[in-house]
């Protein structure tokens, strides 16, 4: 787990953190990884590995801090966010959508993330389909500038209403979709 040390580092060091990946942070490392995403600009790389412990994954309170910390901080501009295997199931990829479209709304040129990794995530039709909102709303406000390219929903139990969902996001000409890769390997499709 994360302690209060690195946090304080983090915070203090201001703009000079970029990349930032931790294993198996639960809940309390999720609510301090918040406190450090709300206070540093810098982050451009987040990943956070869970693996199969359950004490490192993440339910609808972690997922939630995480969510927040990203609405919450307007000058935070992550090109990358890596939440493989973190179990936020479809309330949390609600949450984290829901935040990187108010990122993505906020700010000309759209949030600036290129990457999204919800790998083994579980977050089903209902989750995909906020990742599908999303995609919709990052597309109509990242005009020429760096729109989400890459999307991994692998292992995530997404079914065919999901799939619609995507791809009805990906192939629409009004939203602007940059998407190049959405990878949707091992689920029920």
């Amino acid at each position: 787990e994360l302690d209060g040390v690195q946090i304080e580092w983090i915070r203090k060091s201001g703009d000079c953190v970029a990349q930032w990946r931790v294993e198996a942070i639960g809940d309390k490392g999720a609510a301090l990884a918040g406190v450090a995403l709300r206070c540093n600009a810098a982050f451009r790389d987040f990943g956070v590995y869970c693996g199969r412990s359950r004490e490192g994954a993440l339910s609808l309170r972690g997922a939630s801090k995480l969510a927040l910390a990203i609405a919450g901080n307007r000058a935070l501009r992550l090109e990358r966010i890596d939440l493989s295997g973190c179990t936020i199931k479809h309330f949390g990829a609600v949450k984290l959508c829901r935040a990187l479209t108010t990122a993505a709304t906020a700010f000309p040129g759209g949030s600036g993330l290129a990457w999204l990794d919800l790998t083994r995530n579980d977050i089903g039709d209902e989750g995909a389909a906020s990742v599908a909102s999303y995609i919709s709303a990052e597309g109509k406000h990242a005009g020429n500038g760096q729109a989400l390219r890459h999307v991994n929903l692998s292992a995530n139990s997404i079914g065919s209403s999901g799939l619609a969902a995507l791809a009805a996001a990906a192939t629409a000409t009004s939203s602007g979709c940059h998407l190049e890769t959405c990878i949707l390997s091992t689920n029920p499709l």
